[in-house]
């Protein structure tokens, strides 16, 4: 049996794909990339992404407000 090839397919998403799921600029995605700061998979020179490392990149931004306060003072 051939371990490197694993039994759950995984999907790539394009950087469309990825752009519309984020609502982002594909630009904006591309530059998330240069910056490392969203994994990504090159394919010769295309560039494809896990959808499990896209919900790991919105799980790390949440923001659930502890501690921020009113942005004009006192609510």
């Amino acid at each position: 049996m051939n371990t490197l090839v694993s039994s759950t397919p995984t999907t790539f998403l394009t950087l469309r794909e990825v752009a519309e799921f984020l609502r982002l600029s594909e630009l904006t995605v591309y530059r998330l990339v240069e910056r490392r700061l969203l994994p990504c998979y090159r394919f010769s020179r295309r560039l494809r992404f896990r959808r499990a490392d896209l919900d790991g990149y919105v799980a790390a931004r949440r923001d659930d407000g502890a501690g921020d306060e009113h942005p004009h003072g006192s609510a």
